[in-house]
């Protein structure tokens, strides 16, 4: 749990296990890393806070939305699911951020 702005923040972990597939090769090295989803449904919404609140966690690397869930084609996801390699967690300030 972390403060920003004076609001307690409580982020989701979740832990993706990527299979390689045969002949896979990886750019990264085998360090594991934490990535950052953060998104918006409106614009009058802000992301500082999930932001902030990943960034304090440590995610080396966020990507973000700025669209509803409901709309099937988020790049950001898409993006940070495709970044992802075995041991890597994915980071989301609450899970309906995801849905």
């Amino acid at each position: 749990q972390w403060k920003s702005a004076n609001r307690a923040v409580l982020l989701t972990r979740l832990r993706i296990i990527i299979l390689p597939i045969a002949n896979e090769t990886s750019s990264r090295d085998d360090a594991s890393m934490d990535i950052g989803y953060a998104r918006i449904s409106t614009d009058d919404q802000d992301l500082a806070l999930q932001l902030d609140a990943l960034t304090l966690a440590g995610c080396a690397k966020i990507y973000r939305d700025t669209e509803s869930g409901a709309k099937a084609d988020r790049r950001g996801l898409a993006q940070a699911l495709e970044h992802l390699r075995d041991g890597d967690t994915l980071e989301v300030w609450r899970l309906d951020r995801l849905g």
